[in-house]
């Protein structure tokens, strides 16, 4: 009974004392400086001083162009480790004041560091440029002119001119460039194919990329004395009294409108032939050999209602041949005097039973699109050293040159 009495007044001497579980809050940070500012981006964080004695689930910065901005505007998370932590804000326009604050958030919810602001500098953009101005347009070459308007607020790296066939030329077609350090843009360009279209733009670069002016687009002319058939090949013309003829004997293997005049290799084929077919001497394939003695073409190729010429001109007449040969002949001309109309004698194919190729530097035979009757037409000839030229009645089936007369 004492014992339990003593214990009793034992305890009620001693002060007790039950350790309490800490109050947990917000975080508590502030805000980091702002740094590497551009017109598009900058830096800034957070430091967390205190976590509220709670595990911090998520922290960050977030920005706008208002004051107090929230996780409901722009953010960027940080993952989480150290206290301090730094962030990069993107996206950004130029020449604006974005107000940024760092955030953390634990179970208790999220809290904000003091407010910072900066403003953007005014932003970089690519170079504008003028229109381009086309000048001095050759068979062969042009002048181009444009001028750059804007830098684009950083120095322009290079500039000059790009051109193409197709439309939308960029610096990955043909390029002249201006290295001046003046703010016009001057091209030369020249090595350009005669009645041809292009398509040509004024470019610049800068820090922000390259820029092009409006597209313009040019033809060149005719190259002086000349003519070109439908694959493109170029002829020199010559004016004979009357007359302006084609100084190189026809090569075109399509028709006007683009279909293909049938290549016959073959004798045997080449022989049952009653429409239009085109072959080369000994079934050449050599380019100047063919560049300078032409092709030959039986008669239905000649006539073709497709056309064979180029555009403005035909194959002559026999009445166009009789002129020609009037000319030559009134005017007492020599070998040497014609040999500007380049009269090579490139011989012929035969239709006579076989298709060999015969008469090469001996003789040159051109047809008309004048029939003598239903298996035979006229063909202008001479031979090697004369300038006497005659028309005589060729089978049609033969392949012989053309040249070609310049309509009236």
């Amino acid at each position: 009974m004492f014992l339990i009495l003593g214990i009793l007044f034992f305890l009620a001497g001693c002060k007790m004392t039950i350790e309490e579980e800490p109050t947990k809050t917000i975080p508590t940070l502030t805000s980091v400086q702002i740094t590497s500012i551009t017109d598009t981006s900058a830096l800034s964080g957070g430091f967390v001083v205190n976590d509220g004695d709670d595990a911090i689930t998520l922290r960050g910065i977030c920005w706008a162009n208002k004051p107090n901005p929230t996780t409901s505007d722009n953010k960027m998370i940080d993952s989480l480790g150290m206290k301090e932590f730094v962030c990069k804000m993107t996206g950004l326009a130029g020449n604006t004041v974005y107000y940024v604050r760092a955030f953390a958030t634990n179970s208790i919810g999220t809290s904000y560091g003091n407010e910072l602001s900066f403003t953007t500098p005014a932003g970089l953009y690519k170079p504008v440029l003028s229109s381009t101005i086309a000048t001095n347009i050759t068979h062969n070459s042009v002048n181009l002119g444009a001028s750059v308007q804007s830098d684009g607020g950083t120095r322009i790296i290079s500039k000059g001119v790009c051109w193409s066939t197709k439309e939308n030329p960029s610096l990955s077609d043909n390029v002249v460039e201006d290295k001046s350090s003046n703010a016009s843009i001057i091209g030369v360009i020249s090595g350009l194919e005669s009645e041809t279209t292009y398509y040509v733009r004024a470019y610049a670069t800068n820090l922000k990329g390259v820029s092009y002016g409006e597209q313009m687009s040019f033809t060149t002319p005719p190259q002086p004395n000349t003519v070109k058939d439908k694959d493109g090949n170029i002829y020199h013309t010559i004016t004979i009294g009357t007359q302006t003829w084609m100084m190189e004997n026809l090569r075109v293997t399509s028709y006007r409108n683009g279909d293909p005049i049938p290549y016959v290799k073959d004798d045997r084929s080449w022989l049952k032939l009653s429409t239009g077919a085109q072959c080369t001497y000994d079934n050449s394939t050599d380019a100047n050999f063919i560049a300078n003695n032409g092709r030959f073409y039986n008669w239905y190729a000649a006539v073709d209602p497709r056309g064979i010429a180029p555009v403005g001109w035909h194959v002559p007449t026999k009445a166009d041949w009789e002129t020609f040969n009037e000319f030559v002949l009134l005017n007492n001309l020599s070998s040497t005097d014609v040999a500007c109309f380049s009269a090579q004698t490139y011989g012929y194919r035969s239709g006579y039973g076989t298709a060999d190729y015969v008469y090469y530097n001996k003789s040159i035979f051109w047809w008309s699109v004048t029939q003598d009757d239903n298996s035979f037409a006229w063909s202008n000839d001479g031979d090697k050293g004369s300038a006497n030229f005659g028309l005589q009645s060729t089978y049609k089936k033969v392949g012989v040159s053309i040249r070609c007369v310049k309509d009236n």
